[in-house]
């Protein structure tokens, strides 16, 4: 009696250690199984190499801030002197200064180094945001607009990136103190984009 005692309990120390063997790498990468750990990976599959924006209030960082989040590379053009309306844009978006203080000049560039851009309003675009749109027309570079105050689906933003092949995208919509409450709204959206599988 004891001998078989002796045996279960070798059965269960062993099949205990190899659950710890399997678990441990499992845990190093975040998840608790692997049928978790295959989920993560497919819930973090990512679109997009790299985000970029002017680094003003309101939308612009809130797309920095998502990429951060998700571990996508970020960056973009900021206005000489990293001008924005809450004073100066914080060292910690690493973002390139153009030439001049100036918001166009910014704005072009980013439309230009970018593959595609997207536009995040809540309501008709205005002032910047308008001008990114004209922007993107004329240098021919694909856009997409979307307005919040509407019904927005992150599954036709997904489907417009992959449709365009866009690698380094361009995103850009209203100041905070234009739009109050867009930086929180763009990064639920924008998050949902990123992470929802296409």
């Amino acid at each position: 009696m004891l001998c078989y005692v002796l045996t279960f309990q070798l059965l269960i120390d062993f099949f205990w250690n190899l659950s710890v063997f399997i678990r441990v790498p499992l845990k190093f990468l975040g998840c608790g199984s692997a049928a978790l750990c295959s989920l993560w990976v497919h819930e973090m599959k990512i679109l997009v190499e790299k985000i970029i924006s002017g680094g003003q209030t309101g939308v612009d960082r809130a797309a920095l801030d998502v990429a951060l989040e998700l571990r996508i590379p970020r960056g973009g053009w900021c206005p000489n002197g990293r001008r924005a309306e809450d004073g100066r844009i914080p060292d910690h978006y690493p973002l390139q200064e153009a030439s001049s203080p100036d918001y166009p000049v910014r704005t072009r560039l980013n439309v230009q180094d970018s593959d595609g851009t997207l536009v995040i309003a809540n309501g008709s675009p205005k002032g910047g945001t308008a001008l990114t749109l004209k922007l993107a027309k004329q240098l021919r570079k694909p856009f997409l607009l979307v307005d919040l105050a509407r019904r927005a689906d992150p599954s036709e933003v997904q489907q417009w990136i992959q449709k365009n092949h866009i690698r380094i995208l361009n995103v850009a919509g209203p100041r905070e103190g234009e739009s109050v409450g867009i930086a929180e709204k763009a990064s639920v959206f924008i998050r949902e984009v990123l992470k929802s599988p296409p």
